[in-house]
């Protein structure tokens, strides 16, 4: 009896447990482990925001005035090659159906000649086989007839050559089609600047806006250069910031350029500069994310770039995205500070001025930011001593 009376005693506290202790007591039977909660996830950098990326990629403008054009390389006349008399009736009865609009019959006759024993015949038989072809919209076979003709060092290779670059241009880009066919312009009788001239109106945008930046890095002398790089800058503003390009629009806002080259481009870039600040300050942006480090005076710069950007555009919707950038550029700083990057007074200084220019609704974040930034700074400054 004592012996039950003392296993009561015993039993009552967890009978007498709230159901949510008695659940917590340890059970006979191992309980499987519970791993500790993860520790929550540092900040990670921002990346360019998704509107401003999408204005930026549709900045094209493919609209060169006939003064802009008439500075940069003329495309040469091309003289459509006599026929060999060599070739006889068969060729001029080739020649004679594809003048009148006959493609179909005038390759089944020219592809009967394009091995005739006279040479001057085959290589003219080619060059006219090929224009039937791509009258056919069969340009894929017409492409290794028009390598041949133009490596032919015939009268009909500069034809060719020019019909295939504009071919190649149309589908891969300008500055594809001088890189791939540049070694022909040699046996084609021309040079590769007369093919460049050839292809600069033709293909896709980014293929022009290419090969006129690579203009720009070999020309000598700066009117040529300049004439380039603002030539692009046209076509495609996110051009902005790449260094000949920038150097050229400085100077042409300082009234330093050749009289030709500042009359043609002035009016149409002067009325873009605003614009121009917000592309150069979204291509410094994503040069920062391509960076494999970066500082917080590096985003705090940025942000500086935004606001000015902002201040231009104060009251349209570019203009509230532009001041909201410049307060996310701000908080990318300070993750970089906390991750352990050295954050200076100036820094801070300068991050304070942007939070006092940015739109009111934005306010309250860009001040917080920059506090986090002054007690980064403070910690700065005494593991610096």
């Amino acid at each position: 009896m004592r012996r039950l009376w003392m296993l009561a005693l015993v039993a009552l506290p967890a009978a007498c447990a709230a159901p949510s202790e008695r659940l917590a007591r340890p059970s006979p039977r191992p309980e499987p482990a519970v791993g500790r909660a993860a520790a929550p996830a540092r900040p990670a950098l921002t990346p360019l925001p998704p509107g401003l990326r999408a204005w930026l990629e549709a900045r094209t403008d493919d609209e060169l005035t006939p003064a802009m054009r008439r500075l940069l390389p003329q495309a040469a006349i091309v003289v459509a090659p006599g026929r060999p008399l060599a070739g006889g009736d068969a060729l001029a009865l080739a020649d004679r159906a594809l003048n009148q609009g006959d493609a179909r019959d005038a390759a089944v006759q020219l592809a009967a000649l394009i091995d005739h024993p006279r040479r001057e015949v085959a290589i003219y038989a080619r060059w006219r086989l090929a224009r039937a072809l791509l009258q056919l919209g069969r340009g894929d076979e017409a492409e290794p007839l028009l390598r041949e003709v133009a490596a032919s060092h015939r009268p009909e290779a500069w034809a060719a050559l020019t019909a295939l670059a504009e071919r190649v241009a149309a589908r891969d880009g300008a500055d594809v089609a001088v890189a791939q066919l540049r070694g022909l312009a040699l046996a084609a009788d021309g040079t590769a600047a007369q093919l460049e001239a050839a292809v600069l109106d033709v293909g896709p945008v980014a293929g022009r806006v290419a090969l006129l930046l690579d203009r720009t890095r070999r020309a000598v002398e700066d009117e040529p250069a300049c004439a380039s790089a603002l030539a692009a800058l046209v076509l495609d503003v996110r051009t902005a910031a790449i260094e000949p390009v920038a150097r050229c629009r400085r100077a042409l806002e300082r009234g330093a350029l050749a009289d030709a080259v500042a009359a043609a481009f002035a009016e149409r870039l002067t009325s873009e500069r605003q614009a121009l600040r917000l592309v150069a300050a979204l291509a410094r942006w994503r040069a920062l994310d391509a960076a494999p480090e970066t500082t917080p005076a590096d985003w705090s710069a940025l942000a500086g770039m935004l606001l000015a950007a902002s201040a231009a555009r104060r009251y349209t919707d570019l203009g509230e995205q532009a001041s909201w950038a410049a307060v996310l550029a701000l908080g990318n700083a300070a993750v970089r500070g906390a991750e352990g990057a050295p954050v200076s007074a100036a820094t801070v200084t300068h991050a304070r001025m942007v939070a006092d220019g940015v739109m009111a609704r934005h306010d309250a974040r860009a001040q917080a930011v920059v506090a986090a930034l002054a007690a980064q700074a403070g910690r700065t400054a005494r593991v610096a001593k």
